[in-house]
């Protein structure tokens, strides 16, 4: 009689490991985007959950490439949801303007983002919740996170104002950029500015969590 109940238990825990392994297999999906652009695009990236690295390229190339590594996250396993296969990258190139976000926009997927890029003429990135970090030559630019942390290096020191707010966290900007700085604290909420006599103007802000800019000069 005992064996009789073993073995159904048995061969269902077998199964169940079984599907488990074959999901676990296709926890992740990579996809590679090219975007032909000019030293006068903009860019615009909006994302929910995941990281997004920035990558200094050649200065003067006419490429921008994307790289997605795209994973369920662990409240898709016990919850369900989070189906990677549909996530992909959503693109509207028109002009001057390059528009990339993720599609469906589905809080139970991350995504990390790869994106190398040259000069250009603006960046505008937006993530929900996760890490923005890497390399950008100095331009234009707004960079927003809900929670998470923002740690970046400009590449050139010609701006005329940088600005970091956290709600509840610290912002620090650092570096070869010169002007007139102060940083203010009350309470949680912190604050770093900094005006200069170039071109350029740099804003990070995030919801909850750190902010670090560093600057250097252009090599």
């Amino acid at each position: 009689m005992m064996k009789n109940k073993v073995w159904p238990i048995a061969i269902c825990l077998v199964g169940g490991l079984t599907v488990t392994s074959a999901a676990c297999a296709q926890d992740v999906v990579k996809r590679s985007h090219t975007f032909n652009v000019s030293s006068e695009t903009t860019l615009n990236i909006e994302a929910a959950v995941g990281t997004v690295e920035f990558v200094k390229g050649d200065i003067n190339s006419r490429v921008v490439e994307v790289e997605l590594v795209i994973e369920a996250s662990e409240d898709s396993f016990f919850y369900g949801g989070g189906d990677i296969n549909r996530v992909h990258l959503e693109a509207d190139q028109h002009g001057d303007e390059l528009e990339l976000s993720i599609e469906p926009d589905d809080e139970e997927v991350e995504v990390t983002w790869r994106v190398t890029l040259p000069k250009m003429r603006s960046i505008d990135a937006d993530l929900g919740v996760g890490e923005m970090s890497g390399d950008v030559y100095t331009t234009n630019a707004t960079f927003e996170v809900g929670v998470g942390e923002i740690d970046l290096m400009f590449h050139g020191s010609d701006v005329d104002k940088v600005k970091a707010e956290a709600g509840i966290g610290d912002t620090r900007i650092r570096g070869s950029v010169r002007g007139d700085s102060h940083s203010e604290r009350v309470l949680m909420t912190s604050e770093s500015e900094l005006a200069g006599s170039g071109e350029y103007r740099v804003k990070a802000e995030v919801g909850v969590g750190d902010i670090t800019l560093d600057f250097k000069e252009l090599n």
